[in-house]
């Protein structure tokens, strides 16, 4: 029942009055047929003659229906509820950060092949570029003597460039999620700290060559001089001065050889200057001769046994600083994780 409309009332039933009987009229009689009886047609009944009858509401078994009383809530205590809203409130939150924390735990320790993929992309930069070095080095090294100035100097120009450029790709790794946590973090440290001690060898081992550039290429063209000992000599004199103006280098390589080469071409210095006195040296100076010839020869296979030597020890060294097989472990690492 809608509300707002007034409640109906109910509709009393009127008793019809009583009628009075009709009259019967005489007809008149027919031979075998009677005559037909015409009825007298009542007024039509209308709605008041036939009120509206409500149904009566159905009754249920059990005890009658009492309406509905309208809920009253009735507030409780006020410290009561402020102390528990506070302890619901703390108990949410605390629920919420531990479940913002576990994600971002997830997050930052979950390492996918996604990101060891990335780390070996970027391990392989580094390596590019450490190949560049490795060459530059080389050409210098075996160079350092016979190539000219330009050569040499362009050479040693990419050697810096690829040292710096190992650095930082290097640096970009070291930014990788892959080596930033568990075993590829320790994988990385091995390596990287492998790559430190052979970068520093490296730049040292560069300027140590630079310094003795000059020098070698001077005490070069002494070996290969002729003419009159005494043209032979003064090459063999500049050789010594130059040497003399390498002070100080940082590898002990270059130093050792500097060093040895001077020791023997002074040596041969002084030889030459005793063979250029001889005057007779296939007579009655012959002696003298063959002993100071054959200090010479002495002299000279001591200055290429030193070059020898130098490569060799230079060699194991560059090899003894190499990050290979520290990389080697990394690189596989990642490989592994990327594709498994």
């Amino acid at each position: 029942m809608d509300p707002s409309q007034q409640p109906q009332r109910p509709i009393v039933p009127v008793p019809e009055p009583a009628q009075a009987p009709l009259p019967v009229s005489p007809t008149p009689e027919v031979q075998g047929f009677q005559a037909p009886i015409t009825p007298t047609l009542q007024p039509a009944a209308t709605a008041e003659a036939f009120p509206q009858q409500v149904a009566p509401a159905p009754v249920w078994s059990g005890s009658p229906v009492q309406p509905a009383q309208p809920v009253v809530f009735s507030p409780p205590p006020s410290g009561v509820n402020k102390k528990l809203i506070i302890i619901i409130s703390c108990v949410v939150g605390a629920l919420v950060l531990i479940g913002v924390t576990i994600a971002i735990l997830i997050a930052v320790f979950s390492v996918s092949k996604k990101d060891y993929s990335a780390a070996l992309t970027q391990y392989n930069a580094v390596s590019e570029a450490n190949y560049t070095l490795s060459s530059k080095l080389s050409t210098l090294h075996y160079g350092v003597s016979s190539t000219t100035d330009t050569s040499f100097d362009n050479d040693a120009d990419a050697a810096k460039k690829a040292i710096a450029d190992v650095k930082s790709k290097n640096a970009d790794l070291a930014k990788s999620k892959a080596v930033s946590i568990g075993d590829g973090a320790t994988k990385y440290k091995a390596f990287d700290t492998k790559l430190q001690t052979y970068l520093a060898y490296n730049s040292d081992l560069l300027a140590s060559l630079q310094s003795a550039r000059n020098a070698a290429s001077t005490c070069d063209n002494a070996d290969s001089s002729s003419g009159s000992i005494s043209a032979i000599k003064s090459a063999i004199d500049t050789c010594v001065a130059a040497l003399d103006k390498v002070s100080s280098v940082a590898d002990a390589d270059v130093k050792a050889f500097m060093s040895k080469i001077k020791d023997e071409y002074t040596k041969l210095s002084s030889i030459i200057s005793q063979l250029a006195a001889i005057t007779d040296p296939y007579g009655k100076q012959y002696d003298q001769y063959r002993s100071l010839r054959d200090q010479m020869y002495a002299a000279s296979d001591n200055i290429t046994n030193a070059q020898t030597d130098f490569s060799s020890n230079l060699q194991k060294h560059i090899d003894a600083s190499s990050p290979k097989d520290a990389a080697d472990a990394l690189s596989k690492y990642l490989e592994d994780k990327s594709t498994n």
